[in-house]
């Protein structure tokens, strides 16, 4: 029995030895070349969302002859998505093409990063990356007037067999700006310097994050 046990734990040792000396490919390295898919998928606007703030009901009631509520429920009632709203309207008013602005920023991003400018190519690369704008806004800033935008992109990495390699998600960090929203949807000029300073914020932090993988 000594001689058996013996037996299982050097196989023990020698697997986990084994498992252990397996090294995890990084991402970086298997990147010959990398290019960025024109396909810029960007998330429809929903009318409402959820509200941030929670609302105490101390009373028992109904919503509805169905739906009953107790003493101390709380509910997040719907509210209009006026921020995203806006935002959409102020796109469309000046025609402007958000999926060319995410493009051209992302790229210009990739370019100018001092790790991927020389494995970035136009296409015939061996991995891409393909974006997904999955929400966009315009905030208030909280220490001034002024108002700038916010963009929500998620990043996927996949290699020739379109197998996923990585993904990420970032948003843009409050942006310095001098026009309050008023002023932002006045001008073309100033609605593209908004969506332009964020897609190139959030498109840094993204290739950052990538950047250590």
């Amino acid at each position: 029995m000594k001689y058996i046990n013996s037996i299982l734990f050097f196989f023990i040792i020698i697997s986990f030895t084994a498992c252990s000396s397996k090294k995890e490919i990084s991402l970086n390295s298997q990147i010959n070349s990398i290019s960025l898919d024109k396909n810029i998928s960007i998330a429809n606007v929903p009318k409402t969302v959820k509200s941030p703030i929670s609302i105490g009901l101390g009373l028992g009631g109904y919503v509805s002859k169905h739906v009953g509520i107790n003493v101390g429920t709380s509910v997040r009632p719907d509210i209009k998505n006026s921020d995203a709203l806006n935002l959409k309207r102020g796109i469309e008013k000046f025609n402007i093409n958000l999926e060319e602005l995410v493009f051209r920023g992302f790229s210009r991003a990739m370019n100018e990063d001092k790790f991927y400018k020389n494995k970035f190519v136009p296409f015939g690369a061996n991995h891409t990356i393909h974006l997904f704008v999955s929400k966009y806004e315009m905030d208030d800033s909280f220490i001034s007037s002024t108002a700038y935008a916010k963009l929500y992109i998620e990043l996927k990495v996949l290699d020739q067999n379109d197998n996923v390699l990585y993904t990420n998600y970032e948003v843009n960090d409050s942006i310095d700006s001098s026009f309050s929203q008023a002023e932002i949807y006045s001008k073309k000029q100033y609605l593209e310097k908004a969506l332009n300073d964020a897609i190139l914020n959030t498109s840094k932090k993204l290739i950052k994050e990538m950047k250590s993988k």
